[in-house]
């Protein structure tokens, strides 16, 4: 399976955490992208749903509500622009 290259930043999220819940992904996503590719991932067979809970994983920054703009990446966040 491949990814877009401005995916690379959360791929030691993966790493890092055996468990998460979809939600816990880094806040470089919107809310809508990190469904997407956790349903992608799900489908693809990369993840798979556990039977034990997640860990409870803080995060410097809360993604908030789902931006409405086309990007998978949040507006704002230094390393997610072609300039920043």
């Amino acid at each position: 399976m491949s990814l877009p290259a401005k995916l690379a930043p959360i791929l030691p999220f993966f790493k890092k955490h055996e468990r998460f819940r979809v939600g816990d992904m880094p806040p470089i996503l919107t809310d809508n992208a990190k469904i997407t590719l956790g349903r992608n991932l799900l489908k693809a067979g990369v993840l798979r749903v556990s039977d034990q809970p997640a860990p409870a994983i803080s995060s410097s920054r809360s993604s908030g509500p789902a931006a409405p703009e086309p990007s998978w990446l949040q507006p704002g966040i230094p390393g997610t622009t072609p300039n920043g």
